[in-house]
């Protein structure tokens, strides 16, 4: 354990054979430099607090993109909104920027207010131009709810067509006012909404929301920019005080999701690099993941899930993400919290076997961990099978490119 394996590792369907070496190790929470060309690490994260202080440990970390936040003026706490200060620190390291609009946009019902996209708008403006955000790229709007009424016993289609009516109202407002600045709109959401959006916004970001409606269908059309894989982790890049974030991972075949710097190219990943990066996740479709402490060929015993953080535990359920760190034989050694370091073993069946999201439609006739089942699948080639290909498209429609 804690070793940092092989890797090679193809998946011969869905988003297509990509076979990567990996060489070099990284314990958590060391800065080291990387290589970007094969390196898996995530390049992409998301947090709600000031990086002015670790701009040069993301960038040795691996990090080529942080998404930081609009809001109503500084926001609901010190360090919420991006600075021109922190912009500063942060392109100076090279990195670029992306950023999302989120005040009190975490409930459906407060799109029922009409003022609300005017405020939120003449915000966003504000800050876009007090950092001379460029033209031409997006601000992200979060409508982080499930865009389909569920009140725990019942769903009523009533109330989830009113709120997909304001919802809706609500970004077709946004596209005017971010095009009077010849910026861009972006939307981060669950899939249902950014199905509904795909004739508003020109930028689509997948919420971590694995069980809200149509994520899973959303993930596997490939229509997405970004797909934010998992919340709620800390680091510390450098600095004592623990930093929350949470990670994405861009789309291989659409590299441009939305960053920027202000002056100078963004570095951005080749479609080749993205894809390796993203082919090194997978997505849990059993019941619950049970892991081995170790290979089952060294020890059978299984790791005890009371050990792991809450954030590792996370990991475990239901279409929700783990990173594959070694390949050997019918298993993966994983991480569960994106860090460096195999933090069990896993039967290669117990994954999705062509990087398809399990769908919510398919949880209850999930089967069991292979570490629970009298008989454990002998061979990976069976694994899977009902899981959907996932054909990712080239390129935008032709229409969407030529959008204004």
């Amino acid at each position: 354990m804690g070793t940092r394996g092989i890797s090679r590792r193809a998946f011969v369907a869905g988003f297509g054979a990509a076979a990567f070496a990996h060489g070099g190790t990284s314990a958590l929470g060391h800065a080291l430099a990387r290589d970007p060309v094969d390196d898996i690490g995530c390049r992409i994260i998301d947090t709600s607090i000031d990086l002015s202080s670790r701009a040069e440990a993301l960038r040795l970390a691996g990090i080529k993109t942080v998404i930081r936040y609009y809001a109503h003026g500084p926001g609901q706490w010190a360090g919420k909104v991006i600075s021109k200060s922190e912009l500063d620190a942060l392109e100076a390291q090279n990195l670029s920027v992306a950023v999302v609009f989120q005040n009190n946009n975490n409930k459906a019902e407060n799109f029922l207010d009409e003022k609300k996209k005017v405020e939120d708008a003449m915000w966003a403006r504000t800050h876009a131009d007090h950092l001379k955000q460029p033209e031409g790229t997006p601000i992200y709007f979060g409508a982080d709810f499930n865009l389909t009424h569920w009140d725990g016993k019942k769903s009523d289609s009533s109330v989830t067509a009113q709120r997909a009516a304001a919802v809706h109202r609500y970004f077709e407002y946004m596209q005017r006012e971010m095009a009077k600045d010849g910026r861009k709109l972006g939307v981060y959401s669950c899939g249902a909404t950014l199905e509904m959006l795909d004739d508003v916004a020109d930028y689509f970001w997948l919420s971590a929301s694995s069980s809200y409606q149509r994520s899973g269908e959303y993930f596997n059309s490939g229509r997405w920019h970004l797909y934010q894989n998992r919340v709620d982790l800390t680091r510390h890049y450098g600095n004592a005080q623990p930093c929350p974030i949470d990670t994405n991972l861009a789309n291989p075949n659409q590299p441009h999701f939305g960053q920027w710097r202000r002056r100078g190219n963004v570095d951005i990943d080749t479609p080749e690099a993205a894809r390796a990066v993203l082919d090194a996740r997978s997505f849990v479709r059993v019941q619950q993941l049970v892991l081995h402490r170790d290979h089952p060929r060294r020890d059978r015993a299984l790791l005890n899930a009371e050990t792991l953080t809450p954030s590792e535990r996370a990991a475990l359920r239901y279409a929700l993400s783990v990173k594959i760190l070694t390949d050997d034989g019918d298993y993966y050694g994983v991480s569960l919290d994106e860090g460096d370091t195999v933090r069990g073993y896993c039967h290669k069946s117990d994954l999705a076997a062509n990087g398809a999201m399990p769908l919510r439609s398919g949880r209850a006739s999930a089967p069991q961990s292979a570490a629970l089942r009298p008989a454990t699948p002998s061979t990976y080639a069976l694994a899977g099978t009902e899981s959907r290909s996932v054909p990712l498209p080239r390129s935008r429609p032709p229409q969407r490119l030529a959008k204004n």
